[in-house]
């Protein structure tokens, strides 16, 4: 009788244990785990109760090791795109410089021509003609020489331009150009930020990135500048009240020859100039489509400098 009285004692909390470690087994680690008055039991459930515990710690190990991984190779398979992005556009940028150095010197030459011409002609419309192809011509040479500066070595030392001041040239320069459209441009943010970039190259960032906003705009509308330091970068953002970005140029409107535009107005190397010349000084240049509204935003990062010291 007594060794049936125990036995039943014995099998009650064996038989619970056995539905904790059944419940631990499905991933419930809040399983209660029994108690008994029987030593022997009662270490067990405490080595269970260990081992539970430990197993429960050892599986959130597993698990934050996991996610640590995947975001690792997450940033790994971002970080091989953009290696991949970036040679892409090296190589783009190669091909466009020797092409830039092998037109510059035909360029030179029939632009000479062509002002030989016209100091030696007395007709009004061909003097106007005349001009008209010098103008494309000089055009041509400023394209040139941008793409060839981007395989030049960066200056000795550090220049620096108020970029506030240069977004504000930038916007009387291309508001001249407007009086005949229902567009208008004007900067907002801060009066002064002082970034290391030479004046010229941001003019021409900006000048590239402006021209693109006004040629996505088709009629009235809006161009805003916005200038803000931003720790230890200034940033400049260019949005529109356009069509926006089409979805399936998102990812490449900084590539060369890629353009929004129908027509054939423009040959896609403006908004690549602007991304390879703010890269080759440290800053960086993303596009998108604006969220409080129709158009597109473009925001461009550059690198802050000390307020004072250090001319443009």
């Amino acid at each position: 009788v007594a060794g049936g009285v125990f036995a039943a004692g014995l099998g009650r909390p064996v038989r619970a244990l056995a539905t904790a470690a059944g419940r631990v087994a499905q991933g419930d680690f809040d399983a209660p785990v029994p108690t008994s008055s029987i030593d022997e039991v009662r270490q067990v459930a405490e080595a269970f109760r260990v081992m539970r515990e430990a197993l429960a710690q050892r599986l959130r190990e597993l698990e934050s090791a996991n996610r640590e991984l995947e975001e690792r190779q997450a940033r790994l398979s971002t970080l091989q795109a953009e290696l991949i992005q970036r040679d892409r556009l090296a190589a783009a940028g190669r091909l466009l410089a020797q092409l830039a150095h092998e037109i510059r010197n035909p360029v030179a030459n029939v632009r000479n021509c062509l002002e030989l011409i016209r100091r030696r002609t007395d007709d009004p419309r061909s003097r106007e003609f005349a001009d008209l192809a010098i103008d494309e011509l000089l055009r041509m040479h400023e394209l040139a020489e941008q793409m060839l500066d981007l395989h030049r070595p960066t200056e000795s030392g550090e220049a620096r331009c108020d970029a506030g001041a240069v977004a504000r040239d930038i916007v009387k320069l291309v508001s001249l150009g407007l009086e005949d459209r229902e567009l208008s441009i004007r900067a907002a943010g801060a009066e002064s930020a002082r970034c290391r970039m030479p004046e010229e190259a941001l003019k021409q960032v900006l000048l590239n990135v402006v021209q693109n906003a006004r040629e996505a705009v088709d009629g009235a509308g809006e161009i805003e500048l916005r200038i803000a330091p931003d720790g230890d970068a200034v940033v400049l953002e260019v949005a529109d009240d356009g069509p926006g970005l089409p979805p399936d140029m998102a990812d490449r409107i900084f590539d060369p020859f890629v353009t929004t535009k129908t027509t054939l107005q423009g040959a896609g190397l403006g908004l690549f100039i602007a991304e390879a010349t703010v890269r080759r000084h440290g800053g960086r240049i993303a596009a998108a489509n604006r969220e409080d509204g129709p158009g597109a935003i473009f925001t461009i990062e550059v690198p802050r400098a000390e307020d004072g010291g250090g001319g443009a």
